[in-house]
């Protein structure tokens, strides 16, 4: 993923925002391997990538 910096989210950010971007398998960022790692029947790894970024950030006490 190309890093961005959106001036939109800044007073997020200021208001003790958190912003999280979870790099889950099937788009395209890692290659062609990454991205078949997400698709049709291995579709459940999008689903446990996404799950453990969220037990991630809660194991950290991150306001979610």
């Amino acid at each position: 993923m190309t890093p961005k910096f959106y001036t939109a989210l800044l007073s997020f950010i200021a208001d003790d925002g958190v912003l999280v971007v979870a790099n889950i398998r099937g788009d395209c960022e890692f290659g062609e391997k990454w991205h078949r790692a997400g698709m049709r029947e291995k579709k459940i790894n999008v689903i446990k990538d996404f799950i453990y970024v969220i037990k991630h950030y809660k194991s950290i006490e991150v306001r979610l």
